[in-house]
Protein backbone atom coordinates (compact mmCIF):
# COMPACT_ATOMS: atom_id res chain seq x y z
CA UNK A 1 0.00 0.00 0.00
CA UNK A 2 2.74 2.13 0.99
CA UNK A 3 4.15 1.54 -2.64
CA UNK A 4 1.16 2.81 -4.48
CA UNK A 5 0.79 5.86 -2.58
CA UNK A 6 4.50 6.39 -3.35
CA UNK A 7 3.79 5.67 -7.11
CA UNK A 8 0.73 7.81 -7.19
CA UNK A 9 2.16 11.03 -5.36
CA UNK A 10 5.33 10.36 -7.34
CA UNK A 11 3.08 10.53 -10.64
CA UNK A 12 0.81 13.60 -9.77
CA UNK A 13 4.45 15.19 -9.12
CA UNK A 14 5.32 14.50 -12.57
CA UNK A 15 1.84 15.50 -13.71
CA UNK A 16 2.17 18.61 -11.98
CA UNK A 17 5.98 19.89 -13.17
CA UNK A 18 5.12 18.93 -16.92
CA UNK A 19 2.36 21.08 -16.25
CA UNK A 20 4.10 24.10 -15.15
CA UNK A 21 6.89 23.81 -17.27
CA UNK A 22 4.61 23.13 -21.11
CA UNK A 23 2.82 26.97 -19.66
CA UNK A 24 6.23 28.25 -20.12
CA UNK A 25 6.98 27.02 -23.63
CA UNK A 26 7.06 29.51 -26.44
CA UNK A 27 6.59 27.98 -30.22
CA UNK A 28 9.31 30.19 -31.65
CA UNK A 29 8.37 29.49 -35.13
CA UNK A 30 5.68 32.37 -34.86
CA UNK A 31 8.74 34.43 -34.24
CA UNK A 32 9.69 34.74 -37.72
CA UNK A 33 9.46 38.05 -39.47
CA UNK A 34 9.64 41.85 -38.98
CA UNK A 35 8.31 43.62 -35.55
CA UNK A 36 7.30 47.27 -35.00
CA UNK A 37 7.43 48.61 -31.79
CA UNK A 38 3.63 49.63 -30.47
CA UNK A 39 4.44 51.02 -26.52
CA UNK A 40 6.68 50.26 -24.14
CA UNK A 41 5.06 50.27 -20.55
CA UNK A 42 7.49 51.01 -17.13
CA UNK A 43 5.95 49.17 -14.29
CA UNK A 44 2.66 49.20 -16.00
CA UNK A 45 1.87 53.16 -17.10
CA UNK A 46 3.59 54.34 -21.20
CA UNK A 47 6.54 55.51 -21.10
CA UNK A 48 6.42 58.28 -23.65
CA UNK A 49 8.94 57.65 -26.28
CA UNK A 50 9.64 58.10 -29.92
CA UNK A 51 8.79 54.47 -31.37
CA UNK A 52 8.84 55.22 -34.81
CA UNK A 53 12.37 53.59 -35.67
CA UNK A 54 12.36 50.87 -33.25
CA UNK A 55 12.16 47.35 -34.48
CA UNK A 56 12.99 43.51 -34.18
CA UNK A 57 13.97 41.01 -37.81
CA UNK A 58 14.13 37.41 -36.75
CA UNK A 59 15.03 34.73 -39.07
CA UNK A 60 14.29 31.41 -39.38
CA UNK A 61 17.96 30.53 -39.50
CA UNK A 62 18.16 31.53 -35.57
CA UNK A 63 19.69 35.32 -36.91
CA UNK A 64 18.19 38.59 -35.74
CA UNK A 65 18.82 42.23 -36.50
CA UNK A 66 17.27 45.23 -33.85
CA UNK A 67 17.18 48.80 -34.94
CA UNK A 68 16.68 51.50 -32.63
CA UNK A 69 18.74 54.69 -34.57
CA UNK A 70 21.77 54.69 -36.76
CA UNK A 71 23.70 54.79 -33.95
CA UNK A 72 21.85 51.75 -31.64
CA UNK A 73 21.44 48.86 -33.45
CA UNK A 74 22.58 45.17 -33.11
CA UNK A 75 22.71 42.03 -35.09
CA UNK A 76 23.24 38.10 -34.18
CA UNK A 77 21.87 35.02 -33.05
CA UNK A 78 18.76 34.28 -30.92
CA UNK A 79 17.71 31.51 -29.68
CA UNK A 80 14.61 30.64 -27.33
CA UNK A 81 14.27 28.46 -24.38
CA UNK A 82 11.23 27.73 -22.46
CA UNK A 83 9.46 31.55 -22.45
CA UNK A 84 13.12 33.44 -22.33
CA UNK A 85 14.37 34.96 -25.87
CA UNK A 86 18.25 34.84 -25.44
CA UNK A 87 19.97 37.34 -28.30
CA UNK A 88 23.55 37.42 -28.78
CA UNK A 89 25.02 40.74 -30.56
CA UNK A 90 27.81 40.18 -32.41
CA UNK A 91 28.58 43.51 -33.46
CA UNK A 92 31.03 44.55 -30.83
CA UNK A 93 34.50 43.96 -30.26
CA UNK A 94 32.93 41.17 -27.69
CA UNK A 95 29.68 38.96 -27.96
CA UNK A 96 27.22 40.44 -25.29
CA UNK A 97 23.88 38.01 -24.65
CA UNK A 98 20.62 39.43 -23.71
CA UNK A 99 18.07 37.61 -22.14
CA UNK A 100 14.05 38.53 -21.78
CA UNK A 101 10.83 37.17 -21.06
CA UNK A 102 8.41 36.55 -23.79
CA UNK A 103 5.05 37.03 -22.52
CA UNK A 104 2.57 37.05 -25.58
CA UNK A 105 3.46 35.43 -29.07
CA UNK A 106 0.95 34.73 -31.25
CA UNK A 107 0.75 35.19 -35.33
CA UNK A 108 0.55 39.60 -34.85
CA UNK A 109 1.65 40.23 -30.92
CA UNK A 110 4.82 40.03 -29.61
CA UNK A 111 5.74 41.76 -25.74
CA UNK A 112 8.69 41.30 -24.55
CA UNK A 113 9.40 42.01 -20.39
CA UNK A 114 12.83 43.36 -19.93
CA UNK A 115 14.35 44.93 -16.72
CA UNK A 116 15.74 48.25 -17.44
CA UNK A 117 17.71 50.00 -14.39
CA UNK A 118 15.81 47.67 -11.99
CA UNK A 119 12.02 48.65 -13.63
CA UNK A 120 10.30 46.34 -15.28
CA UNK A 121 9.36 46.99 -18.87
CA UNK A 122 7.66 45.45 -21.72
CA UNK A 123 8.42 46.32 -24.76
CA UNK A 124 4.86 45.87 -27.34
CA UNK A 125 5.66 44.65 -31.15
CA UNK A 126 3.42 44.11 -34.44
CA UNK A 127 4.13 41.81 -37.02
CA UNK A 128 4.77 44.35 -39.95
CA UNK A 129 5.48 41.85 -42.37
CA UNK A 130 6.50 37.88 -42.70
CA UNK A 131 9.59 37.80 -44.74
CA UNK A 132 9.63 35.08 -47.47
CA UNK A 133 13.66 34.76 -48.19
CA UNK A 134 15.01 31.36 -47.89
CA UNK A 135 17.52 32.10 -45.20
CA UNK A 136 14.85 33.27 -42.92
Amino acid sequence: MKTLTFLIRITLFSVLVSMLFACDTVDGSKLKGYWKADRVTEIGEPLDLDLSEIAFEFKQNGRYSYYNTPSLSEEGRYEIKGNRLFTTDTTGASPMQKAVEIIRLDQDSLHIRMNYGGKEQVLYLFRVEETEDEDL
